[in-house]
């Protein structure tokens, strides 16, 4: 029993192969839902920067001012607003100008989710997305204090129709929408769904929850506590603590602990917001301190002086700042989620596992049995597989390019559809005409492999020379400098998945399982190194007729390489191949290892005060590393705490551009998934 229950936990539920991480309501170019009428827009939709949820609530009021309304009886408004954010209010003023009746429903107060991040919060105008974004709500780079300010200003003469302290429980549709609240109900003839993700604060243990003292309070804290004892525990990962003990400390007594030896400067906006207060000695600041137990009424800490134990009245932990899409609303409503595994879905992949799993088998068993026009029918693969590189390469091309607009992404897809062109079919087909020169920029075991190497061995003894000499010299040089990048500049299984698989990358495994389970490319190495050495030494026989080259030919050749790959691109994304299985990527982990200390490491480095926690750099990792995890606290990441293989979509993603390439001695600390 425990065994089928492992392996359920393998493919289903969270940590699973199917958690994907945050999913998104699916929708079509119109914003709509898979319920008819209903539409998603704002950060609920994967549209995180203020800007971009600005404009797509334009674009969307635009869309349902033009299109037919339904004619199916009376109703309180033509369109109800479910969120108060900047998205739904947009569709609230534009429906306004237009003349169509609306109520706009917000729970708490307009613009809540970006209160909660603390008045002195930076924002920043987002640096992908359209660069004119619709829509009269301004923004620039401000603090939310004087966002909310001018946001708060910009609507004093409007008059919305807004419905302040209603929660949303079910919306159901008959004829017209039905959205209850816990007030009353609604008639509306289309719905919009602008709600924001749920914003909260870490927790910091079990035990702890089941303190009464302990409260974890996202805005306005100030204004609750007065003539108390507080301990805030704060972190460089979530500024609203040091904000929120600067505003306690006018009317409380207030002792700060930070984990970090937070260093104030003036240098940052909550630096700035903090560096008066804690000078004049107002707040008992307890720097690189850590919380070891919490009782009734005190608390045991761990500081660089040694154990120390304080009495409080209340504990605020303020470490982490956590944003997550609020799933059993949404459920409520009824929406479709995308990539959700059910009973559809599963028989959609199975006819595409066993139409790629047929098509490589004819092709490994007879591809080279025909000829045609010259050429063996297995020829034409390559040549395929180039057209679908290029095409969609260039596709990839312009969306990070106009889209996201990061251009540095051109010259990567450019290397990849250029080393796929010219390395591995324009010269082994119609240039050099041989096999051998397959292994011009392949590396083993890509290219000599032990399914192949009497082949290689007996005549082609320059290629297997040279193969193996990028192997073990240029191969090691690049890991060294540059991490992974040969798996996303210039290897061709890495190619298909970046273009074709583009579209789905988000559909990637995530989540701490997840990671673990890449130490199955350790079983696939080793296997690939012990059967090289076997069959290049004369060992080929496992007895019962089995082969070892045979037995490598099908399982890793066959099934990881190919099979398993392609049919998993559009479930799965485009790089479960390179992240799981591939014994390439096995050996430049063992080659990072052996980096000497001199050379400096390249990875991935953060500017936590941009970080809006958005998620999208997760999202659509294809190899699962936890980035926002490294964003939050601004620390940086590479191949010695993640398996990054230096692609850069996380950068081009990000919307306002917190990571970028960086080479730095050393970058060691690893992530938190809590």
């Amino acid at each position: 029993m425990s065994t089928l229950t492992s392996i359920a936990s393998t493919f289903v539920g969270n940590g699973s192969f199917t958690d994907m991480g945050d999913r998104y309501p699916a929708r079509d170019k119109n914003q709509q839902s898979s319920i008819d009428g209903l539409y998603v827009v704002g950060d609920i939709a994967g549209t995180p920067d203020i800007a971009a949820a600005i404009h797509s609530g334009h674009e969307l009021a635009r869309h349902l001012a033009s299109a037919s309304r339904p004619d199916v009886g009376p109703a309180d408004c033509e369109i109800l607003i479910i969120g108060g954010g900047p998205a739904g209010v947009t569709v609230a003023t534009e429906l306004q100008k237009s003349g169509i009746s609306y109520v706009l429903l917000e729970r708490k107060r307009l613009f809540n989710s970006i209160a909660s991040l603390g008045d002195s919060r930076k924002l920043y105008l987002a640096e992908t997305g359209p660069s004119a974004a619709r829509g009269d709500l301004p923004f620039r780079n401000c603090t939310v204090a004087e966002c909310i300010s001018k946001w708060d200003q910009y609507l004093q003469n409007r008059s919305l129709n807004v419905k302040l302290g209603e929660t949303v429980s079910t919306v159901n549709k008959r004829d017209l929408f039905e959205v209850r609240t816990d007030q009353r109900t609604y008639l509306a003839h289309r719905v919009v769904v602008a709600i924001g993700k749920l914003t909260f604060l870490g927790k910091l243990n079990p035990v702890s929850e089941q303190n009464p003292r302990v409260r974890y309070i996202l805005a306005d804290a100030d204004k609750q506590f007065a003539g108390k004892r507080l301990l805030v525990i704060a972190s460089d990962a979530c500024s609203l603590g040091f904000e929120t003990a600067c505003k306690l400390a006018a009317a409380n007594d207030v002792t700060l602990v930070c984990e970090e030896s937070h260093e104030h400067t003036g240098e940052t906006e909550i630096d700035c917001a903090c560096v008066g207060v804690m000078t004049t000695g107002t707040i008992k600041f307890l720097p690189s301190t850590k919380v070891a137990s919490i009782q009734d009424d005190a608390v045991n800490l761990e500081s660089p002086e040694g154990p120390k134990r304080l009495s409080f009245d209340h504990i605020l932990p303020m470490t982490r700042f956590e944003r997550e899409v609020p799933v059993e609303t949404l459920k409520a409503f009824g929406l479709k989620y995308e990539n959700r595994w059910n009973l559809a879905r599963l028989w959609t992949f199975i006819p595409i596992l066993i139409a790629v799993a047929t098509f490589y088998t004819v092709l490994k068993l007879w591809g080279w049995n025909y000829r045609w026009l010259g050429l063996y029918a297995g020829d034409f693969y390559p040549i395929l597989y180039s057209v679908l590189v290029v095409a969609f390469g260039f596709k990839a091309m312009h969306k990070y390019a106009f889209v996201y607009n990061d251009k540095a992404q051109i010259k990567r897809y450019l290397s990849m559809m250029f080393f796929q062109v010219v390395f591995f079919t324009v010269l082994p087909l119609f240039v050099i005409r041989s096999g051998g020169a397959w292994g011009l920029a392949y590396v083993w075991p890509l290219s000599v492999r032990p399914g192949n190497w009497t082949d290689w061995a007996q005549t082609k003894e320059f290629y297997l020379a040279w193969v193996l000499f990028i192997t073990f010299v240029p191969l090691p040089l690049i890991v060294w400098l540059r991490g992974k990048s040969y798996c996303s500049w210039a290897c061709g299984c890495g190619a298909l998945a970046e273009t074709v698989g583009d579209r789905w990358r988000q559909f990637s495994p995530k989540g701490k399982p997840n990671t673990a389970r890449e130490k199955q490319i350790v079983y696939v190495t080793g296997f690939a190194i012990a059967a090289t050495v076997l069959v290049a030494t004369g060992i080929d026989h496992l007895g019962a007729g089995i082969r070892i080259s045979t037995l490598y030919s099908y399982t890793v050749d066959l099934a990881l390489i190919a099979i398993l790959p392609i049919a998993f691109y559009p479930f799965f994304g485009g790089k479960i191949w390179c992240r799981y299985w591939c014994p390439a990527v096995g050996l430049m982990n063992l080659f990072h290892r052996i980096k000497p200390k001199a050379i400096p490491t390249f990875g991935i480095a953060s500017r936590k005060e941009r970080c809006i926690a958005c998620g999208m750099c997760d999202r659509f990792c294809e190899i699962g590393v936890p980035v926002k995890s490294f964003a939050l606290k601004g620390r940086s990441f590479d191949l010695s705490n993640s398996s990054c293989i230096s692609c850069g979509i996380c950068i081009s993603v990000c919307p306002t551009r917190v990571l970028s390439f960086s080479t730095v001695v050393p970058l060691t600390i690893a992530p938190s998934n809590e």
